[in-house]
């Protein structure tokens, strides 16, 4: 009998580990394609999609609530409920963006009688996936990269980050992991992180780092959540130019302490 309940315990100890241990399973929707802007035009729409989606190892509510904030914020870009068919929504993604093309380069070349130009080939892009999952804080990031080149001198683009509690599937704020009045105090220090860690490339370029950036680091809502800590991203023309692309500063866990909930 103690045999039997030694056995039985130790069966029950690594299900409970293997739950605990059980990582997240996810997938991914891919595509891409050309539109020309007319029959036999040598110009066009090039787009592609690769989004990475959550398909189990989380409650199904939970999947499902992160898998919509995923649609809302990095596809179809909309506060409202668009569902949480990540599939589909890469689908719609994919026709609205041929069928704006159509509308609006179409207008835009009648008043260049027809004729095939370079700055009718547009381009738009999106690439999501999850990063490591955190699973200490039960924190769950997803980036997602954006393109879009529209004619001009040269096309945008963006890492945005989102961090979910996968206890509930919600999005996690700056509010909900700092306590109150953090918001000065997490400025400063993102700052003083900032300027310590561009300053070997400030002075590279030959420029004073009074003038590096067009304003200072702050918190902004888009960072992402790792073992070394919580790292910020400032999009171009956010706090720089356009060539400094990406800026991010990452504070570290022990610097963040003092201020986390």
């Amino acid at each position: 009998m103690k045999r039997y309940l030694l056995i039985l315990a130790a069966v029950l100890a690594a299900l409970l580990l293997a739950g605990c241990n059980r990582g997240i399973q996810t997938s991914t929707t891919s595509h891409e394609g050309f539109t020309p802007l007319s029959d036999g035009s040598k110009v066009g729409y090039t787009y592609s999609y690769s989004m990475e989606y959550l398909t189990g190892g989380l409650p199904q509510e939970v999947v499902d609530r992160i898998n919509a904030a995923i649609i809302r914020r990095d596809i179809l870009f909309t506060e409202e409920d668009s569902g949480s068919d990540v599939r589909d929504a890469c689908r719609r993604w994919e026709e609205s963006g041929i069928a704006g093309y159509l509308s609006d380069a179409g207008e835009m070349m009648d008043e260049f009688d027809g004729e095939d130009s370079y700055m009718f080939n547009w381009e738009s892009g999106i690439d999501g996936s999850f990063l490591p999952f955190d699973k200490a804080r039960g924190l769950l990031t997803y980036c997602c990269n954006a393109n879009d080149y529209m004619g001009g001198a040269h096309g945008m683009y963006a890492e945005n980050y989102t961090v979910f509690d996968t206890a509930t599937g919600a999005v996690v704020t700056e509010d909900d992991l700092f306590r109150e009045g953090w918001e000065e105090t997490l400025g400063g220090m993102l700052e003083d992180q900032a300027l310590e860690d561009y300053a070997e490339e400030a002075d590279a370029a030959g420029v004073d780092m009074d003038d590096f950036f067009f304003s200072a680091p702050y918190p902004n809502g888009n960072f992402s959540v790792g073992k070394e800590g919580i790292t910020w991203y400032f999009n171009p023309y956010d706090i720089a130019p356009y060539a400094l692309g990406v800026i991010d500063v990452t504070l570290s866990w022990d610097q963040l302490k003092p201020l986390l909930k």
